[in-house]
């Protein structure tokens, strides 16, 4: 395994783990805080930890090679182009209201944009010649 992915681990790995920490001992106890200030604090307590992974994925990125550079750059330009398109669907469906959403929909773009990254960059590296992604 080369460096860069050995010092993504070591970012990445820890940053989901508390993560999910903070899902399970946390995010279950928001509805029963009174204190405006702390329901605020306990509401956002996820994004920490997902801005440390963010921070690891966004170092994996610039230490890559041209070739990794590019096929990530194609990767995540379709994720957001079809994440997008999705969300504008939606949204233009909402307010027709064709559809009636429930407001926790907005924490599944994020997973969503992931999701559609990870098959872009299994698709754009196998164009490139490297079927073993990552």
């Amino acid at each position: 395994m080369r460096q860069i992915d050995k010092r993504y681990l070591r970012e990445f790995l820890p940053a989901m783990a508390a993560y999910v920490i903070v899902m399970l001992m946390i995010w279950p106890k928001v509805d029963s805080v009174d204190i405006p200030v702390l329901k605020v604090a306990a509401a956002l307590a996820p994004m920490l930890p997902l801005a440390f992974a963010a921070w690891a994925f966004i170092r994996r990125v610039v230490a890559s090679d041209e070739l990794e550079r590019q096929m990530h750059l194609i990767a995540l330009s379709i994720s957001v182009c079809v994440v997008g398109m999705a969300c504008m669907a939606i949204g233009f469906l909402a307010s027709a209201k064709i559809l009636s959403l429930p407001g926790g929909l907005f924490t599944w773009v994020l997973p969503a944009l992931i999701g559609v990254y990870g098959v872009a960059m299994w698709l754009t590296s196998r164009r490139y010649g490297n079927p073993g992604f990552p």
